[in-house]
């Protein structure tokens, strides 16, 4: 089992935690991040967005067999780390509805736009008024 995109605290807590139990693991580079972080820079869009790179490179490889010999009271604090050789439960999972990532996204953004055009709206009308003031008085 390979445990990638950690960062060094995330690897020194995981590796105290695999320590105590006795497990052997080695830290490595994870290969897989590095590869991603190479393609995003060859591929930016500077203009667009910026490259997507990711600091967490180390990974801990751990044997399956290893895995499985932890206590239970080393797993939950594994499963802290999102590290677990369980497989989800089905009423975990929920079904995608589409509006409710893209409603919560936007929600924000639509108040600001309707805000930010009244003020431009009353700083137009006040710089038509000055304009006006200009010409009359010259």
């Amino acid at each position: 089992m390979k445990i990638g995109g950690l960062s060094e605290f995330e690897v020194s807590k995981i590796s105290d935690i695999l320590n105590g139990e006795g497990i052997p693991f080695t830290i490595e580079k994870d290969v897989e991040i590095e590869e991603f972080n190479q393609s995003s820079m060859e591929n930016n869009l500077r203009h667009l967005a910026p490259p997507n790179i990711s600091t967490h490179i180390l990974a801990i490889a751990i044997e399956d067999d290893n895995f499985h010999t932890l206590s239970e009271t080393a797993k939950l604090k594994l499963f802290d780390f999102g590290i677990t050789d369980q497989m989800p439960a089905p009423e975990d999972f929920h079904p995608y509805t589409g509006n409710s990532i893209h409603k919560e996204l936007v929600k924000g953004p639509v108040r600001m736009i309707g805000f930010q055009f009244k003020h431009q709206l009353i700083a137009g009308a006040v710089l038509l008024l000055v304009t006006y003031l200009i010409k009359k008085f010259s």
